[in-house]
């Protein structure tokens, strides 16, 4: 992100996103959301927790959720939306807010997945 000046974003204060989801916005843009290259903190195994096999394999981070194997697996539907990962550091905040909102959809159906192979495992 590059900005002319220090302000707040427009998301932040716009009437047509409600408060939890731009506090989710903003851990998306600051990247802050529980991902393994977002909290490395000495670990090293960095690799998609959902199983991304061979060429599949891809490190554990937020801009590779939308482009998942395992997770296009269960939300193909959603993704055809038109959204791509980078609209949610867009200056247009109808742009970030289908961007904030398919991300967190996406991204519970992900934790979902991994409660799924924990409980298994």
């Amino acid at each position: 992100l590059k900005y002319d000046k220090i302000d707040i974003q427009p998301y932040l204060i716009s009437t047509k996103i409600y408060p939890e989801l731009a506090k989710n916005i903003f851990k998306w843009r600051t990247r802050m959301v529980n991902f393994k290259t977002n909290f490395k903190n000495g670990n090293d195994d960095i690799l998609c927790p959902l199983g991304c096999q061979d060429e599949d394999s891809h490190e554990d981070s937020q801009d590779k959720i939308l482009k998942c194997p395992s997770i296009l697996k269960n939300v193909s539907n959603v993704i055809s939306s038109g959204v791509i990962y980078e609209d949610i550091f867009s200056r247009k905040v109808l742009k970030i807010k289908a961007a904030g909102e398919l991300l967190q959809k996406v991204f519970q159906v992900r934790e979902k997945i991994i409660g799924q192979k924990s409980d298994t495992d």
